[in-house]
Formats: C-alpha cells, structure tokens, sequence
C-alpha cells in the first residue's frame, strides 16, 4: 500500500509499506508486495556478489568499485545499479541477468533471499557515518521524484531520528545485521567504511579485490583509482543515467547522485542543539556497535 511518511508540518515522503516496513516507491502500488514476498525465494547462485548497506551510505560508489573488479573494466559502465536492485526489480529480471551477478540492496537480511545466505554468497555491507548519511537522505529526497520531500532540513532531521524514513531507522538496520552475522559467522561478508575508501581509494580496491579472490595488476588497480574518483563519476553520470532517465527521476535537470561525496559534510548541517539530539539518541548504541563504534 502507499504510505506517505509525515513531518510535523505536513510535508510528506514519498514511500509503499510491506507489514511494518517502509520503503521507497521503487514499484507501482500493487507491485512492490508481490516483489517483496517473492524475494526471499530468489534463486542465486554461487558466485552472486551481495552490496548491502542502508542508503546513501555511498553504495553507487561502492558499485563502479566492484563493477570494474568483476568485470577487467575501467571504463565507467553504462547503467545503473538500479538494474541489480533486488527492491526495485521484479524476480523475472533479477534472474535474467548473466553470471557473475553483482547484485544490490537497502533491505535488512531477513527480508533477502534465503539462498545467498545457504550458498555464503559473498557479501559487501558498506557503512557510513550516520550523520552524514542523514545529510545525504535528505538532499537525495528532495531533489528525487520517487520520495518527492519539500519540507525543511530540520523537520527532515526529526525524521531521520526517529525512523520515519523508507528502509527505517539507520541504527536498528545495522543492529539486524550484526545481530544476524554473530549468529550466522560462517557467511563470507567484508564490512567497507565509506571513509576508509575516502582516504584510500588503492587500499580499499586492493582489499576489495582479494575479498572476491581476483587478482589485480598494480597498473589496473591505479587506473580503476582514477576512474571511480568522486568528480569523475560525476562528469560521467550522464552514462549511468542518460537525460531520458535523468528527466524521470529528478525534479531538477541539474540534480545529481554524486552530490558531493565528502566526509563530515553533516558540520555544514546540524546546529549545536542538533548535534545534542543527535548523540543523545544514538550515542550509547553506537558505541556498542561493531559497525558504528569508529563513529561515537
């Protein structure tokens, strides 16, 4: 069913609820039930590779990095991680895709297929700093048609806290993970920061590449460096996202998904008074955080 998420001053995101769960409006009314009880039966196979991680945590980023290690390229690809988003694709196109699969999702695991996790299919869970996810969310849903948000930051914040978001709240969503990777420590999963890759973009490829057991020459390695730097991708983003799909997805002809790609974008953002409410709810659990604890 649709279900538009509420700020306190009426302003409304976008979003299609499945029992408790929101999220975004990637299908028609209707559709995104029948996607999303289907999905924990999709069939995988062996050798799928698995980018999970809550949104806006640099997952496209995450994705050119990966897609030009499977695939020899360091040419930008032209198309989408959309096409490989388990929440946004319906299982007839899931499964027409060729082998080997790089396939994506925001989703916590018990709503993923049973058969990545019973085949160890290998998994990369990318993390980011909370607050500047937050930042990203709502710059991502104001200028996107999808969740479609008009209302002010500090609203949006307000939001964000407390879950009322699609794919819900940040924390809760690491939690399901670690929770269910203390119980299931057999899957083969690489946890990337966002910021690790900031700081050392060779680094992160190199470790990257030998979690999927492919070998790179050290000449590949730099040239992939340089292809996936931030304001490259930018300048190409009109291959990954033509005019035509720009124009359907954004309000804006402008709008971009690589905004600004910096880490600690959130000063720019909350106020003192924000901060205090910001480390006040989620401080103490960050801390205890496997995931999160680099951040408290």
């Amino acid at each position: 069913m649709s279900a538009p998420l509420v700020d306190r001053d009426g302003f409304t995101i976008n979003a299609n609820k499945y029992g408790d769960f929101y999220i975004s409006p990637f299908q028609e009314i209707g559709k995104h039930q029948e996607l999303l009880s289907n999905l924990p039966k999709l069939k995988c196979y062996d050798d799928d590779v698995f980018l999970c991680g809550y949104g806006k945590s640099g997952t496209h980023w995450l994705w050119e990095i990966c897609n030009k290690i499977m695939y020899g390229t360091v040419d930008t690809l032209a198309e989408s991680k959309m096409k490989a988003m388990l929440e946004a694709r319906l299982t007839k196109e899931i499964d027409s895709l060729p082998s080997p699969r790089l396939l994506n999702s925001h989703l916590p695991p018990a709503m993923l297929p049973v058969e990545m996790f019973q085949k160890k299919c290998k998994i990369l869970f990318l993390v980011r700093d909370p607050r500047d996810v937050s930042v990203s969310l709502f710059h991502h849903f104001k200028f996107c048609r999808l969740e479609d948000y008009n209302g002010p930051w500090e609203n949006f914040l307000e939001m964000f806290l407390d879950g009322k978001v699609p794919f819900g709240r940040i924390l809760e969503y690491i939690q399901l993970w670690e929770s269910f990777l203390q119980q299931n420590r057999e899957i083969p999963l690489l946890v990337v920061h966002y910021e690790d890759l900031k700081q050392n973009i060779v680094d992160g490829i190199k470790r990257v590449s030998e979690f999927l057991e492919i070998p790179l020459e050290e000449s590949l390695v730099q040239k992939i460096a340089t292809n996936v730097d931030f304001q490259h991708l930018k300048q190409n983003e009109h291959l990954i996202y033509p005019e035509e799909m720009k124009k359907i997805l954004f309000k804006d002809a402008q709008s971009s998904l690589f905004r600004k790609g910096i880490v600690g974008d959130w000063k720019n953002h909350f106020t003192d008074a924000q901060s205090v409410a910001f480390n006040a709810r989620f401080q103490e659990q960050m801390k205890k955080s496997r995931f999160l604890s680099r951040y408290a």
